[in-house]
């Protein structure tokens, strides 16, 4: 299952920028594997849709650690361990907004 999802504020500039746009791929329970490196969209009860880094699992993979690219990024440093539950899938592709020259 695919989603489309527009980014939206600077977290993770310079890598992903406001106006870009990823696919996010949904897969079943059973096969979602995720790592360290890969960018992943989940609902936060507060923030609401946030893109981050998976930086490390926990708790056997239930819980993900996840950063931002920008230093300033809200992400578990302030958020904690995001339930693997919120996690809406992982970014597939990204488009970059066209450059307005």
């Amino acid at each position: 299952m695919l989603h489309v999802f527009p980014v939206t504020g600077p977290s993770l500039s310079p890598l992903f920028n406001q106006g870009d746009y990823v696919i996010v791929l949904r897969i079943p329970r059973l096969m979602d594997r995720y790592r360290p490196g890969d960018v992943v969209v989940f609902r936060h009860p507060v923030f609401g849709v946030m893109i981050k880094i998976v930086e490390q699992l926990l708790a056997g993979g239930e819980e993900l650690l996840v950063t931002g690219a920008n230093p300033d990024s809200l992400d578990s440093r302030a958020l904690g361990p995001i339930p693997r539950a919120a996690v809406v899938g992982k970014v597939i592709a990204h488009f970059r907004k066209p450059s307005s020259s």
